[in-house]
């Protein structure tokens, strides 16, 4: 486990933050959505940048970005918020893609066994046929029991006709 860096200031402890341990620290709470520096894939994110002397926060989507929801000369400050601001979310995680409902069923009970709370996010209308698709969510950390215990995620049962 990484270790934290401290300073001091005025006799009391603070922790100092960076890049490295904020990455550290997302992955450790299953955090999903997010950039930092532009390292990232995806349509939509929140995002940690550093130009012009400010790290700043900010939501984008599809190449829009919002107005900044932080702003800040110190890396460490602007790494905290960041987490704080991730660990606000509800950071899902798709572990099955399924034709069938009984394939979704099927992993949400296995996941139950885990002491994995599932959760179902369907999509009525997947393909040109009006073929649905079952997915099957997990949030936060509990994405570490589940690949702990699947080899590979999303786990799918394919291919979806055509």
């Amino acid at each position: 486990m990484r270790q934290a860096s401290f300073r001091f200031l005025a006799g009391r402890k603070i922790v100092v933050m960076n890049l490295a341990d904020l990455e550290h620290q997302l992955y450790e709470e299953g955090c999903t959505g997010f950039s930092i520096q532009g390292r990232g894939t995806g349509s939509e994110f929140i995002c940690l940048v550093f130009t012009d002397e400010y790290w700043t926060v900010f939501y984008t989507e599809r190449g829009c970005d919002s107005p900044p929801i932080f702003r800040s000369r110190c890396e460490s400050e602007a790494c905290e918020f960041f987490l704080h601001h991730m660990k606000m979310q509800q950071n899902w995680h798709c572990v099955g893609f399924f034709e069938s409902e009984e394939d979704a069923i099927s992993l949400e009970l296995q996941l139950r066994a885990l002491s994995v709370e599932p959760i179902r996010n369907d999509i009525p209308v997947f393909t040109s046929n009006g073929d649905p698709c079952f997915r099957v969510f997990v949030v936060g950390k509990q994405i570490h029991v589940v690949r702990n215990h699947f080899e590979s995620l999303p786990l799918r049962a394919m291919p979806f006709k055509k």
